[in-house]
């Protein structure tokens, strides 16, 4: 039962991949899905070093700044908008430090050497997604609390519900997408809702801090404000971005690597293609003193 159900499923993904396919795979995450160790060696340092630190500045080391600054020291934001960060950076700063570990750890296992190059590419597909849930976390204390110091606690929690819905929405289409491709599916016409959601919140928002003031609206004389209180609206479109991205490619991927074997025979990999140089050329010394006996 589970063999027949594994080549349904091989025959369904199998009908949406070729070589072009995996070929755009690997060039949409670059150096990542080479099979050059010191290809993958240099952007693992690179990303940890620049990025890493990078992140862990913005999601650690600005919040612990803004707590102990005084409102002489603070310039454009307001006083409100750093202690927000501040607050917020508390509850995060654990998570921020643990995904920066975490991606570390996936660092080393992407720059380990793989066995083919499509379990090479799956393997760069989970660093670069790391590497953007490390963002999104650490960009969390300062994007939530420019909304939290700008508008105050109600614009903040309606921030969130509209953001959790536009991410919601948009791994859904991407569900769909995939079952379209896959599975055939009929395409359902969804209704363009988000736009129409967006404006009447930043509506309600403005009324809000302008006119009804509830959840103590603190920002409200800095013009500034009007452009980064939106700070976890943004949040929710970078999350959407990535997400778009990424998520149909690793789908893809882990069936890849699910079913190496059987894409390296129906595809018609050569030995350079899926080992890589270095080990084709070792393969190509070994079978050539085979034959010479």
């Amino acid at each position: 039962m589970k063999e027949n159900s594994d080549e349904l499923k091989y025959a369904l993904i199998s009908q949406n991949i070729d070589k072009k396919k995996i070929k755009s795979f690997q060039r949409q995450i670059g150096d990542a899905s080479s099979m050059k160790i010191s290809k993958r060696l240099g952007t693992a340092i690179l990303f940890l070093i620049f990025f890493g630190i990078m992140m862990y500045g913005i999601g650690i080391g600005m919040p612990e700044g803004f707590e102990s600054a005084k409102s002489n020291d603070i310039h454009v934001i307001s006083i409100y908008v750093a202690q927000a960060v501040a607050e917020i950076g508390q509850y995060v700063s654990f998570l921020v430090k643990l995904s920066i570990f975490v991606w570390i750890i996936l660092a080393i296992i992407f720059v380990w050497p793989k066995k083919n190059t499509l379990r090479q590419l799956f393997s760069g597909e989970i660093f670069v997604l790391w590497f953007d849930i490390c963002a999104l976390i650490s960009g969390a204390p300062l994007l939530f609390g420019m909304t939290l110091g700008a508008f105050g606690r109600v614009s903040f929690i309606v921030q969130i519900l509209v953001a959790v819905y536009l991410i919601y929405s948009n791994i859904a289409k991407l569900i769909g997408e995939i079952k379209i491709e896959v599975y055939n599916t009929p395409r359902l016409r969804v209704r363009g809702g988000s736009t129409v959601l967006i404006v009447v919140m930043a509506g309600l928002i403005l009324l809000n801090q302008y006119i009804f003031k509830l959840g103590n609206p603190l920002d409200q004389k800095n013009l500034f404000s009007l452009l980064y209180g939106w700070g976890i609206l943004y949040w929710a479109l970078f999350a959407i971005f990535f997400s778009t991205i990424t998520f149909k490619q690793l789908y893809y991927s882990w069936y890849l690597v699910k079913y190496d074997e059987r894409f390296y025979k129906d595809l018609n990999f050569t030995d350079e293609e899926w080992y890589g140089k270095r080990k084709a050329k070792k393969i190509q010394r070994t079978e050539a003193k085979k034959k010479s006996k």
